[in-house]
């Protein structure tokens, strides 16, 4: 998935388990009625049909509240334990959806017998807190299903009892150590589940549940590799962690947002999607031309940017917080750049922002389909060519193709892509865009890692959200799915020319 926390931390310009008998109620939560994240800017979040904010789970609950102890924390539940339903969580748009309807699956290390099904336990995230992948710290918690749905406003007081280190191989056999991702993942027991008043420890939780078939799902549940009639592991639970381990590694490790370091990474990356969307919408044939240009240079120049996120290994290293912050000139010389043609924009872009903007495009919404149609359409076409090299391509002008870009076991991609991209014209990038639609939905048929667009996610068990969101796929499936071909991109969408004679249809054609 990337270069995770390290490449997340390269701001320079723009940044500051299941209970073994008796049932039990629901548990019940802590209602949050805060809704300041998506307080912003109409054209980066949307509104209720009666003009409501959402709720943002992630950024508007917090992690603890004031009298908890060491190992209490607030959760929210994206799967529910005994679900029929997978449920994951798109951070940017604070919007969980359907992954997958869960069948009975066999286990891919063919350690546990009895076919899986739904999980043992909930899977749960925590407010304001990222792992040392970058990611939502995950926890898995055990005890009875929580009340309500998926998307209430809701938190959950849990005790963590101690962690496992899950790792996820992308193609196996992974025989090296390096080749293996890591992460840690909280164990926890809901506060008042009355089964489980007595569990401080994995121990103790172990002998309250049946902790193979746990451990099984642990390793399951998000998929494996399919290589013709054969199933192969994808992840697996390495070691169990104690509690107190659990607790020293996350306070090296984590990276937890403030209210304050949270909003301050929002307005400049609300800043630099302006910047690019003024520049890019003047370089349309037709002569686009934003009102608020002059006004946005200035916003950009006058703006204090800070940076407020870690560095941090797999497994290893500490979190680094430290501010860098470029000269007044250099601000100046870089934003008030002017451009002829889209290629030279997107050249400069690459060679300047790339890593601000991927980190932005993680945590920040672009933009909002409901205020500006084209700036949205454009942002999505243009994110598409970033994931395309996040999956190991990379596209070829003078073959206007996107070919593969091999992983050296120095750790670096075959082609340079700044070098492959300085002979590119805006017409070739316009192929480029509209190609890499097709090359992404190769990668999809071909079972393997790729991104598909998710406009609203409806259906049975879906969780009828807003996402207008590019959501990244493994190509991982449970023994029992196939790997149906599915659209991954909108068919009525169509990325607009930036050469001034050239019209492409939707798989690249000139015409």
């Amino acid at each position: 998935m990337g270069c995770q926390l390290k490449r997340i931390s390269k701001f320079i310009l723009i940044f500051v388990l299941l209970t073994a008998c008796a049932k039990q109620d629901k548990q019940s939560g802590e209602q949050i009625d805060q809704r300041a994240w998506f307080n912003t800017d109409k054209q980066f979040s949307y509104r209720s049909s009666m003009g409501e904010i959402p709720f943002h789970p992630f950024f508007d609950a917090s992690a603890k509240n004031k009298n908890y102890s060491e190992n209490e924390l607030n959760v929210f539940i994206l799967t529910q334990r005994d679900s029929k339903f997978h449920y994951e969580f798109d951070l940017a748009s604070g919007s969980a959806y359907l992954k997958r309807t869960f069948c009975p699956y066999k286990d891919s290390w063919a350690r546990y017998s009895s076919k899986l099904e739904t999980l043992p336990f909930n899977v749960g995230l925590v407010p304001r807190s990222l792992d040392q992948l970058a990611a939502p710290q995950k926890v898995y918690i055990f005890g009875n299903a929580p009340e309500g749905k998926v998307t209430d406003s809701v938190v959950y007081p849990v005790r963590v009892v101690g962690g496992v280190v899950e790792q996820y191989c992308r193609n196996f056999p992974c025989s090296l150590r390096d080749e293996w991702v890591s992460r840690l993942v909280y164990i926890a027991v809901f506060n008042d589940d009355e089964n489980f008043k007595s569990v401080v420890d994995l121990d103790g939780l172990k002998r309250k549940v049946d902790w193979s078939n746990a451990r099984a799902a642990m390793e399951n549940y998000l998929g494996a590799s399919h290589n013709e009639d054969k199933i192969l592991p994808a992840y697996r639970v390495l070691n169990e962690v104690s509690l107190n381990n659990v607790l020293d590694f996350s306070s090296k490790n984590n990276h937890h947002f403030t209210g304050n370091s949270a909003k301050a990474l929002q307005k400049s990356c609300h800043a630099l999607y302006d910047y690019v969307w003024n520049n890019a919408s003047e370089l349309y044939p037709e002569g686009k031309k934003t009102p608020s240009k002059k006004a946005q240079e200035k916003k950009i120049q006058d703006e204090k940017f800070e940076k407020d996120l870690p560095v941090a290994s797999k497994l290893q290293g500490n979190v680094l917080m430290f501010e860098q912050k470029e000269k007044p000139s250099e601000v100046e010389k870089i934003m008030n750049k002017r451009f002829s043609n889209f290629s030279s924009f997107f050249r400069h872009f690459y060679n300047h922002h790339r890593s601000k903007y991927l980190t932005c495009e993680k945590f920040i919404q672009s933009s909002s389909i409901t205020d500006n149609f084209e700036r949205h359409w454009f942002f999505a076409y243009f994110l598409n060519y970033f994931h395309l090299e996040e999956v190991g391509l990379i596209y070829n002008c003078n073959n206007e193709a996107w070919i593969e870009n091999p992983l050296l076991q120095s750790g670096k991609r075959l082609y340079d892509n700044k070098k492959m991209l300085s002979g590119c014209s805006t017409e070739s990038l316009d192929l480029a865009m509209i190609r890499g639609i097709t090359a992404m939905t190769s990668r999809q048929r071909s079972g393997l890692s790729y991104y598909k667009y998710i406009e609203y996610d409806s259906g049975a068990g879906h969780t009828h959200e807003k996402i207008y969101r590019w959501i990244y796929e493994s190509g991982k499936r449970l023994s029992c799915e196939d790997n149906k071909s599915q659209s991954i991109f909108p068919e009525d969408v169509n990325w607009q020319s930036f050469h001034k004679k050239t019209q492409l249809d939707k798989s690249g054609y000139i015409y």
